[in-house]
């Protein structure tokens, strides 16, 4: 959960500096880099 928690801080930050295609673009990331890992697990 506490990984979770970062990540979504992570994310908040990136969309405070970059806007919305750049949170856009890293849940996006997120979302295949978690679909790989669960599938490699």
């Amino acid at each position: 959960m506490q990984t979770i928690a970062q990540g979504v801080r992570g994310l908040r930050l990136v969309w405070t500096l970059n806007g919305d295609w750049m949170l856009t673009v890293s849940i996006i990331a997120g979302a295949l880099a978690f679909g790989a890992w669960v599938a490699g697990s």
